[in-house]
Order: C-alpha cells, then structure tokens, then sequence
C-alpha cells in the first residue's frame, strides 16, 4: 500500500498538487477531530483540480472533498480514501452586480470582498464558517438570508458525465439547508 501511496502521490504532483502524507484531517476541520489520510491532495488550480478527480476516478481511487472543514466530524481514526481540497480555489471576479468565484474561497471572506465592491445581497454570510462550496452544498443561511436567494448559476463537475456543465439557480433545487448537490454525483 505504502508502494503504491508513493505512486499515487507523484502522479498527483506532476499535474500540480501539493501533496501532504499521512495527513491528521483534525488539522483542517473547525471542530479539530479527524483521522489521518494516506494522501491530503491540494490542486493548485481549477484545471489541475478537474485532472485530479479524472485521474482519480480513472484508478478507482476512493476520495472526499474538503473545503473549510466546517460541519464535518470525522472519524478519529486512521482512514482509507484521499481528501482533495479546495483550499486554493479561491479566485474571485466582480462583473458589474455580480461576483464570480472559485468553491475554496471562505464564504465570510467573500462576503466582506462583496461589501468592498459595493455588492448587497451577501451580509448574511459575514459570520458563517467554512467555504462557498460547503456554502452551496448546505444552502447555508443566517439572519433571513439563504444562498438560495443570491445564487445565479453554479459550474459543477458531473461525476457520471466527467464534464464540467453549469447549473441554473433553477435546477439546483435548493431547500431549507438542502440543495441537488446532497443528492447527485456533483462536485461543485
């Protein structure tokens, strides 16, 4: 297994990942519980992250997202699958009235850069932890606002398909802390 740890690792390097071995997840979760992972994968890019999950995917390779670790209490214990994170997807660009951002972004940080850009709609987020994907995935809300309600259009990664397709606010089917994402094969 060690063998093969190794391959995996290298492979996952040379399509841009930081690679950190025999990881403790307790050192990227917001409640500090989790078990170490054989490999705690980084993408350095959107790009390298969509090779990361085909490459993945290709060698059958058992793995879990992680964006800012909150709301996840994991096994405290030594575990069997990858972790990918998104922690440096967290590009953002302003077009007129509406912000375009990478998953990995926290979603309190994206709130304030809205503010400084002059942009309503996000002032609910400004004190919920972990990532604009946890965000997504949860419908996360506080103080009568919801993603539901400032979400235009979401790009996803269609596990089934392996292709990156767009989703409309419409077809996200968000619900009181819920969305289409807790049912389908989607990695926002």
């Amino acid at each position: 297994m060690d063998v093969e740890v190794i391959d995996i690792a290298k492979e996952l390097y040379l399509l841009g990942c930081n690679i950190l071995k025999n990881e403790p997840l307790k050192l990227h979760t917001t409640f500090k519980i989790g078990g170490k992972v054989p490999l705690f994968v980084i993408p350095k890019t959107k790009n390298v992250f969509v090779k990361t999950l085909n490459y993945l995917i290709e060698k059958n390779i058992k793995f879990k997202i992680i964006g800012g670790g909150a709301n996840l209490i994991i096994k405290d214990e030594n575990l069997d699958f990858v972790v990918v994170s998104t922690e440096y997807l967290t590009d953002v660009i302003f077009k007129e009235e509406y912000i375009c951002s990478e998953v990995g972004i926290p979603i309190s940080r994206l709130s304030y850069l809205a503010m400084e850009n002059g942009l309503a709609g996000l002032e609910f987020a400004s004190g919920i932890p972990g990532s604009l994907g946890g965000a997504l995935f949860m419908n996360a809300g506080a103080y009568g606002g919801e993603m539901k309600n400032i979400v235009k259009e979401v790009e996803v990664y269609d596990i089934e398909k392996r292709q990156i397709i767009t989703l409309k606010k419409e077809d996200i089917k968000f619900d009181y802390r819920k969305s289409i994402f807790q049912e389908r094969r989607f990695i926002l």
